[in-house]
């Protein structure tokens, strides 16, 4: 697939963008359908499953031997970056940091004044099962 470059100064960039940026439902079926398709298979069948989708969508042969990246040469692919290409990447990594820190969640209690210990665990989960009940209360009254 070859990337598209859209020049805001064009003549038809707002057309372009606009066509760009359409959607049909139809379009975000798919599209979650195959994300689906994706995590599925690497969910069940783990590095095998990824090493394909990685050889099928980026042509990287990749496997055990051969997928990691030593430091060194992280540090060598870093040195070798122009300027501009790594003043972007590092304004990237701090933008994504202070966003991913607003959305950490802490837990905290304190206890009440009847020797209660009330509070918020933050646990990540493996997964979740959800069951909705029909309340007469309305929510407010439930907090």
């Amino acid at each position: 697939m070859k990337m598209r470059f859209l020049d805001a100064s064009s003549d038809g960039f707002k057309k372009d963008l606009e066509h760009l940026l359409s959607w049909d439902a139809d379009d975000d079926v798919s599209i979650l359908d195959t994300v689906d398709n994706i995590i599925g298979n690497i969910q069940s069948r783990g590095d095998e499953a990824l090493f394909s989708f990685t050889q099928q969508f980026d042509h990287w042969d990749i496997s055990t031997d051969n997928c990691l990246v030593e430091n060194e040469a992280l540090h060598s692919a870093w040195l070798s970056l122009a300027t501009e290409q790594a003043e972007a990447l590092q304004l990237a990594a701090e933008r994504i940091r202070h966003y991913a820190k607003h959305q950490l969640l802490t837990p905290w209690s304190f206890t009440d004044e009847l020797g209660n210990t009330l509070g918020q665990k933050i646990t990540p989960l493996s997964s979740v099962a959800v069951s909705y009940t029909h309340l007469t209360l309305p929510t407010s009254d439930l907090v």
